[in-house]
């Protein structure tokens, strides 16, 4: 961060090496929350939990869905206590849940999105006009042709869109590539960096193609409303700090899941322990029955003599 005036830095942020310091802090809690600190591998990882819970939120909202009276839809909104604490952490994972799942739907679809586009573009392709990413290539230069400076890339991407901002410059990495720049145009959903992207000749400045979300297909204003709708900036400083709030309720979710599985499983084990030991009385009381006539048996078979004796 370098001061327009003075050229002073103001600070620095240095992305991809883990740490805890000032300049590494904000860097590695990106990189744990998308890469988990473990490169693509990782970015795949949270890519498929992102499914996961998106698949798990879909299944949630058809295991909540009430009998249709009014007392079952009614009760399914509700989050009572009664005196019951048990009582409580379910109703709360379930009437909550409900009032979630939207929030967390969207936030798991964007999140397998951006670390999976190849996966979730031709869904998204499969109903709407999504346009199909191109390689753009700059023409071989005369000989001894240097490329453009960054500043001479940014007055051009400015004479292009006039009254849009320039936010990043992606250079070429190798002989043939293209400028990459990204803009803001004004009104664009995505506040921080804008989704118009525009590709310049790297020696010519020559346009060779743009993606303008003013004049986008459906599939592409699709996908670019879901970053936004990830970090809550297509609402403002309101949508962030609400993202920021909703951020907890996964944990919540997850708490409070458990604590009724572990109540449902000791309830389930208390009801095998004491099917066991009315098993186990029932056994006893057949062994006795068993027993008794037997002797009884022995009895009626004998031959008693008038003293009271049996005969030999």
């Amino acid at each position: 961060m370098v001061d327009p005036v003075t050229l002073e830095v103001k600070g620095e942020r240095v992305w991809g090496e883990p740490g805890l310091s000032r300049r590494l802090l904000l860097p590695t809690l990106f990189h744990l929350h998308r890469y988990l600190l473990s490169g693509d591998t990782g970015k795949t990882i949270t890519g498929v939990g992102g499914m996961m819970l998106l698949i798990t939120v879909l299944l949630g909202m058809v295991a909540w869905w009430p009998k249709l009276r009014p007392r079952s839809v009614l009760q399914a909104f509700r989050i009572t206590h009664g005196g019951s604490w048990s009582r409580f952490t379910y109703t709360l994972h379930r009437a909550g849940g409900i009032f979630a799942a939207p929030v967390l739907a969207t936030i798991a679809f964007s999140g397998w999105y951006l670390n999976l586009p190849k996966w979730v573009t031709p869904i998204v392709a499969s109903v709407m006009t999504v346009t199909p990413p191109v390689k753009h290539a700059s023409a071989p230069p005369a000989p001894g042709m240097k490329p453009l400076s960054a500043a001479q890339v940014m007055a051009a991407a400015q004479a292009e869109y006039r009254d849009a901002a320039v936010t990043r410059i992606s250079f070429p990495r190798k002989t043939g590539d293209a400028y990459e720049v990204r803009l803001r145009q004004p009104g664009e959903v995505r506040q921080d960096s804008g989704a118009t992207r525009l590709w310049l000749d790297a020696f010519t400045g020559q346009r060779l193609g743009a993606r303008d979300p003013a004049d986008a297909p459906a599939g592409d204003t699709f996908l670019n409303w879901l970053f936004p709708l990830h970090t809550g900036e297509a609402f403002g400083l309101p949508g962030r700090i609400f993202i920021t709030v909703f951020g907890l309720a996964p944990l919540t979710f997850a708490i409070t899941g458990v604590l009724i599985w572990w109540k449902r499983r000791r309830g389930h084990q208390r009801h095998v322990t004491k099917a066991r030991e009315r098993g186990n009385a029932v056994q006893s009381r057949h062994r006795s029955q068993s027993v008794i006539p037997a002797r009884a048996g022995q009895c009626a078979d004998a031959h008693w003599t008038s003293e009271g004796r049996p005969e030999a």
